[in-house]
């Protein structure tokens, strides 16, 4: 029933027909047939999160699919290309706090799930290579890279290369990251491309198949296949877009699962070995990763134990905020007024606002058990980390809870007649909460109706 289920899940995202590739090593191998299950650019998104029923993604889903794939009589890889635990960088110690113990439960949950192997990626290091390090003293997977070394040693900080035998066949795995702004001032980035070719050629006679997970991107990982042509397969992050079909490259394979954790690659490996060097057939598909494929009830109850952890840690960072500011005059306190003073001159479009999804927002987050979430509040609260906005000091005593009038109009406290409003809303507005994974069947003219003001 379940292979019948994922069938008909990812029948429409079939990226292509089988291709053949050449592999590395010379020599009469047998045949064989295995699975390769991939992701990059997951982004800390442990649960499946947002305001619209049909969003993709989740690790329990994705959990399921591995849980289905290891039912078929197969051999099967797991392989991440990076950039897995942070989205952005923490605005604040309460967020880096939350930020920290959400990796610590995705480890978690990708231990259970199980990895042959995670590429670090650059925003892999957004809290720094110290917490990086004691992610990977707590993972019973490799974490990969061929290209960061240590600045003083130029030795490698993580595993260069990671071999896997599967199926009878000898796998090499390497990792790469781009050097920029982003990654720890304590490592050294290699060229990504010099790196490969060093390591490729290195291991080649060694492996049957060559495996590059990279976080590069798209472009400079065709770029990296015409200059290291005995790669096999690239696993390519920093996706900007849903990739439908495979790039081929000279005898190089190019695939992404796009971004956020909303799908799930697979490849299908099947080969025909000759006396002389063994040739691929690879077949590729993207799986989303849609309620309908159901949850992994082990990973499901990991991330109960991550909100209620969270709960219970943010309480009290909230409580300490409160202290610290109770005395306080803040800064610019005044901008934002809230409901109640806008209803004394706006009683009609405060009624309406009343029936709207946006006056139970917050409430919303309380039902879920996220109102302690800092990554959920600045869409359910109005102003949030703005000065005079929605302040975590003020929990749920706060007069800026949900999405009011000043979340589309702005701080309203110069607002006298006509004059001093900042902003009119409009779809930019929207999208910086109604965005493509969080809000998948947004239309801006359909949703407009629902929550716009009546004119007096």
């Amino acid at each position: 029933m379940f292979h019948i289920l994922l069938k008909k899940v990812i029948i429409i995202f079939l990226i292509g027909n089988f291709f053949f590739f050449l592999g590395c090593r010379t020599g009469t191998l047998k045949k064989s047939d295995f699975v390769i299950l991939f992701s990059n650019d997951v982004l800390g998104e442990l649960e499946n999160c947002g305001c619209d029923d049909a969003q993709l993604g989740g690790l329990p889903r994705k959990a399921k699919v591995i849980s289905i794939t290891k039912k078929e009589d197969r051999e099967y890889l797991s392989l991440d290309a990076g950039n897995l635990f942070f989205r952005k960088p923490p605005l604040n110690e309460i967020e880096r706090k939350e930020f920290l113990l959400k990796s610590e439960y995705i480890l978690r949950a990708y231990n259970q799930m199980g990895c042959d192997g995670l590429n670090i990626g650059e925003a892999d290091f957004i809290l720094g290579l110290d917490a990086l390090i004691d992610l990977r003293k707590k993972a019973n997977f490799p974490f990969i890279s061929s290209n960061i070394l240590n600045k003083n040693t130029g030795a490698p900080v993580f595993q260069p290369v990671v071999f896997r035998e599967i199926s009878g066949l000898r796998v090499g795995i390497l990792g790469l990251c781009p050097g920029s702004e982003k990654v720890d001032h304590s490592v050294l980035v290699d060229d990504p491309v010099a790196a490969v070719k060093k390591m490729v050629e290195k291991i080649r006679n060694q492996c049957d198949f060559i495996i590059v997970l990279s976080s590069l991107g798209l472009e400079l990982d065709k770029v990296l296949a015409k200059q290291a042509p005995r790669i096999n397969l690239i696993i390519s992050g920093k996706a900007d877009r849903l990739l439908t079909e495979a790039v081929i490259e000279g005898n190089t394979m190019i695939v992404q699962a796009y971004r956020r954790g909303q799908y799930l690659g697979r490849l299908d490996i099947k080969t025909d070995c000759s006396d002389k060097q063994p040739c691929f057939k690879i077949g590729s598909l993207i799986i989303p990763l849609k309620e309908e494929l159901g949850c992994d009830k082990g990973i499901v109850s990991i991330v109960k134990k991550y909100k209620t952890k969270l709960v219970a840690m943010n309480k009290q960072e909230f409580f300490k905020e409160r202290l610290r500011t109770l005395n306080d005059e803040v800064k610019g306190s005044l901008l934002y007024k809230g409901m109640e003073q806008c209803k004394e001159c706006h009683l009609l479009q405060y009624e309406n606002w009343q029936n709207t999804f946006h006056a139970e927002a917050y409430e919303t987050l309380v039902k879920d058990s996220s109102n302690y979430d800092v990554e959920c509040l600045p869409c359910h609260t109005t102003g949030y980390s703005e000065p005079g906005g929605y302040s975590i000091a003020q929990a749920e005593e706060s007069h800026l809870l949900n999405v009011q009038c000043e979340s589309c109009h702005g701080p309203g406290s110069n607002h006298s007649e006509k004059s001093g409003i900042l902003r009119d809303g409009g779809e930019k507005v929207c999208l910086g909460c109604h965005d493509e994974k969080n809000s998948p069947n947004f239309d801006y003219e359909q949703y407009l109706p629902l929550v716009k003001c009546p004119v007096n």
